[in-house]
């Protein structure tokens, strides 16, 4: 998408969650998904840091909550 990588922008399968949902992640946060990666398949996704080399997150299974706008 051209969005620089940072904290909250991760990559996924845009057949399990499509370009632009929000989506919370247990002990990281909220994400956006801008970007599908190019091993990114299924329910695989990919979380943005802005300096890898302070990454706090390891590969493990965790839930993800979508996230919707609520009508006013």
């Amino acid at each position: 998408s051209g969005t620089p990588v940072k904290k909250g922008v991760c990559a996924v399968d845009p057949d399990v969650i499509p370009l632009g949902t929000n989506f919370y992640v247990p002990g990281y946060g909220i994400c956006r998904a801008e970007d599908i990666g190019g091993a990114i398949n299924g329910t695989d996704i990919d979380l943005g840091f802005e300096d890898v080399s302070k990454v706090f997150w390891s590969a493990r299974h965790v839930d993800v909550y979508l996230l919707t706008n609520s009508p006013k």
